[in-house]
């Protein structure tokens, strides 16, 4: 043994130790938590909001009223349990089946890293404020979800939701899931 290769084998040692015990440890205990409460509304860009499930975590995105500048961003990201919740709006002529179409195809050209989107026709549904959207399922080896697509008032609405391939048995989160979606609406952009 040369003792010359001791001190970077040690070196070397000490991050692998780093790596897989010291760093996750203090990860884990670090909150970077902004839980969702009951009452809490999330603004999407100017015109879009939604009442999220209490206990979810705000990783992205401002609740309604909060913003300084009297902006808010195109995007707002929501998760809990392994679950993201992602809703994006911006501007689109066309009914909601035009959105999805338009999703499908750019999701076919990310090429090997598309989501296998299920064939067929994507299921309709109803908001509570009445804002027709539709849905289709994807998956991949290890994830599952949702696509969602809404249209009003020339206003087009993204919604991805997606988890472990284990998160269909939870039905409280599937619940919330299917509530967060229901109550996705239109506000007055410019009141904002």
């Amino acid at each position: 043994m040369d003792r010359r290769t001791l001190l970077p084998a040690g070196v070397v040692a000490l991050l692998v130790a780093i790596t897989f015990w010291v760093l996750p440890g203090i990860d884990s205990r670090v909150a970077v938590d902004d839980p969702i409460k009951a009452g809490d509304v999330i603004q999407v860009g100017r015109w879009v909001e939604f009442d999220p499930g209490v206990g979810w975590n705000l990783t992205s995105g401002l609740r309604s009223g909060t913003s300084t500048s009297g902006t808010y961003p195109d995007t707002a990201t929501l998760t809990k349990n392994g679950v993201t919740l992602t809703v994006t709006t911006g501007d689109f002529e066309g009914p909601a089946t035009a959105l999805m179409a338009q999703l499908r195809k750019n999701n076919d050209e990310l090429g090997p890293n598309a989501l296998d989107l299920q064939s067929g026709t994507a299921a309709t549904f109803r908001t509570a404020s009445e804002i027709t959207g539709v849905i289709a399922r994807f998956s991949t080896t290890t994830v599952e979800g949702l696509l969602g697509a809404l249209v009003s008032d020339g206003k087009g609405i993204e919604v991805t939701v997606y988890g472990p391939v284990d998160m269909a048995g939870d039905r409280n989160l599937e619940n919330q899931i299917v509530a967060m979606l229901e109550s996705v609406r239109l506000v007055d952009g410019d009141a904002a």
